[in-house]
């Protein structure tokens, strides 16, 4: 199974793009109220030291509530209800000339830095989808950046065709790029998803390869990451969270999400959540949230935001009031509360060893059952996803059942479901 909506190395901007869109923060907002706190901080992964080239292994993570002192500090913790790999840091510090990248969770699960002190990026942290490759002898969906989403893979055999990509705003047909706060260019986008919050957390999705014979697979979505600082965080590097891209005709992945929350923040970096580029199928561009106390420096920011002030007290995840939906079953099989949507080669989240029509369940929370309409996409590893409308079967607001009819292909498939009003 894939994510629920909260829940997959790009090559640098082009010139153009870079110089026409970047947004310029020139501000100096002085504070109006005490230092904000943030809940978690609490030093246990020691001080991040970063002055060469390194990767952060998400796996390594150890599976804790997220406010959990880290039991091996350094790794983080794991938070599968947040569905998030937490670092509780006592600083950061990226050096110029180095870059900070990150090696997947299973689960692909965004990053979360919850800092007791500064936060100062001089070098790059990195959070890119990984580029379409040009060959059918490279398997697979292409890698996000962690939080995000897989792009669809290339062309294998006769049975193993291309992919749409994966992620809640996946194209629906090929020749198109990944959706995020907007749609990706091409034939046959996805939808649009998330918030300016960024509340929950959560990356871009993936595009799709070219034709349904194309050995060019789609870029993939770019990552997520909040960093929440008791003191200041100060970038004069850059942080990126750039959708994947490669050519001009299979589908880019669309930006990330990078959230920052301190009590100043500065610099004269770039931060930036744009779709991959590559002509008529570039990938939508994502989101950024900057929220502080004060600001000052010349921070270019893609794409534009304001910097406001942060919540009193501060919001770190969704409130248990925030609407949601998940797959709790496939036919008679329940879905683990945490699935992974390895696609293979570890164990799928629900088997089963029969073609006929299976019935997907559907749960809501604090979802208007009579304004919405619930809709199950199913994403083959390989070939083209299928859009199942969903019906109604019982509940309120508070909590419902959907159902939808399935036949699902053989081999391994993701199923993500989506809530949008009538």
């Amino acid at each position: 199974m894939d994510r629920t909506l909260r829940n997959p190395p790009c090559p640098p901007l082009r010139p153009d793009r870079l110089l026409a869109a970047l947004a310029v923060l020139a501000l100096l907002v002085p504070a109006s109220r005490a230092d904000i706190v943030i809940p978690g901080a609490n030093g246990s992964d020691g001080a991040l030291n970063v002055t060469a080239n390194t990767t952060i292994d998400l796996s390594q993570a150890v599976a804790a509530s997220w406010d959990a002192t880290s039991p091996s500090p350094g790794k983080g913790v794991y938070d599968g209800a947040k569905w998030a790999v937490v670092f509780k840091y006592s600083s950061v510090n990226i050096a110029s000339g180095v870059t900070l990248s990150f090696k997947n969770n299973a689960s692909h699960a965004p990053v979360v830095w919850l800092v007791n002190g500064n936060v100062t990026i001089s070098g790059t942290v990195n959070l890119d989808g990984a580029n379409g490759v040009i060959s059918s002898t490279t398997p697979g969906p292409t890698e996000p950046g962690p939080g995000g989403f897989r792009g669809g893979p290339p062309f294998q055999s006769a049975t193993l065709l291309p992919g749409y990509g994966f992620g809640p705003g996946a194209p629906v047909g090929y020749h198109t790029g990944g959706s995020y706060s907007q749609v990706g260019a091409g034939t046959s986008p996805g939808t649009a998803y998330g918030n300016t919050l960024i509340v929950p957390l959560v990356g871009g999705s993936g595009g799709a390869a070219y034709s349904a014979t194309s050995d060019r697979s789609g870029g993939a979505g770019g990552g997520a990451i909040l960093i929440a600082a008791t003191a200041q965080v100060t970038v004069n590097g850059t942080i990126s969270a750039v959708g994947g891209d490669i050519s001009s005709v299979e589908g880019c992945g669309s930006g990330g999400a990078v959230r920052i929350m301190a009590n100043a923040l500065g610099g004269t970096g770039i931060i930036r959540a744009i779709g991959g580029i590559a002509g008529s199928t570039s990938g939508g561009d994502g989101f950024i949230r900057l929220e502080a106390l004060s600001v000052g420096g010349n921070l270019n920011v893609l794409p534009a935001t304001a910097v406001e002030p942060p919540t009193s007290p501060v919001t770190l995840w969704a409130p248990t009031t925030a609407p949601s939906v998940r797959v709790v079953s496939v036919g008679a099989s329940a879905v683990p509360s945490d699935p992974s949507s390895s696609l293979g080669p570890a164990p799928a989240d629900v088997r089963f060893y029969s073609a006929a029509p299976l019935t997907v369940t559907i749960e809501t929370k604090n979802v208007d059952t009579v304004n919405s309409k619930v809709t199950l996409r199913v994403t083959p590893k390989y070939g083209p996803a299928v859009l199942v409308a969903a019906t109604y079967a019982s509940g309120t607001t508070a909590t419902a059942l959907w159902t939808a009819p399935v036949s699902v292909p053989q081999g391994f498939s993701a199923m993500q479901p989506r809530v949008d009003p009538k």
